[in-house]
């Protein structure tokens, strides 16, 4: 069954029942004898979705408002009973009046609707450049934001590198000193041993000596 009401285009009855399921979100919705809850969750939730049921209805209404049959009937069961003692030249004058009052009006009404329709349309059009321009703002601020960030990196790793150079050659200078005292104990042990060697040998020419005078003194002494 097709609904002449614009706001079924987004909802699907449930059965015999009075909800209807939302076909954009899948929410469910209760309603009575108007559509006037489910209107309310398209404004709430789907924007877009209202303009499209607000112009529609408004279209809707235009329509009715400028449908020559009824306009005619209804001016007319105006003019008589307004004045039901008129003739029937001053009745038709009164209809032609009245119709032309109407035209009119139905003019202006239309005139009016359609300058909201294109005011509707610029202010779309306007959000949509300033969303556009939002996104690429927030999009250049991204990109800055990104180049901050790899810059800062840069400077970093440049940091770290400078660090590691600089703990590498601390350690090059302490193996170097390591080095050094290691020879120096070296040097001082060998001195230390050729010491030892020196006062060995000192002490060995002195034995030598105390022999040799040893010797010299026995063979001084006079023979008995």
């Amino acid at each position: 069954m097709r609904h002449s009401n614009a706001v079924w285009e987004y909802f699907e009855k449930v059965g015999d029942t009075k909800k209807a399921i939302c076909r954009l979100c899948d929410e469910e919705y209760s309603f009575i004898s108007t559509t006037g809850n489910l209107k309310s969750h398209l404004k709430k939730k789907h924007e877009d979705a209202y303009l499209e049921v607000e112009e529609s209805q408004g279209q809707a209404r235009l329509a009715n408002e400028l449908s020559d049959d009824g306009k005619e009937r209804v001016i007319y069961e105006y003019v008589v009973a307004q004045s039901p003692t008129s003739s029937v030249d001053e009745t038709a004058n009164s209809i032609k009046t009245a119709t032309r009052k109407r035209s009119r009006d139905s003019k202006l009404l239309a005139s009016e609707y359609q300058r909201k329709i294109s005011q509707h349309a610029v202010g779309k059009a306007k959000a949509k450049r300033l969303i556009e321009e939002l996104t690429e703002e927030k999009i250049c601020v991204a990109h800055l934001q990104k180049e901050l960030i790899e810059k800062e990196m840069e400077e970093k790793n440049l940091k770290i590198t400078l660090l590691q150079e600089e703990m590498k050659h601390k350690k090059e200078m302490y193996d170097l000193e390591k080095q050094e005292i290691e020879h120096r104990k070296k040097e001082m042990e060998h001195k230390k041993q050729m010491n030892e060697l020196e006062k060995r040998e000192m002490l060995l020419k002195i034995e030598v000596l105390k022999a040799n005078l040893r010797k010299i003194n026995e063979t001084d002494l006079p023979l008995k």
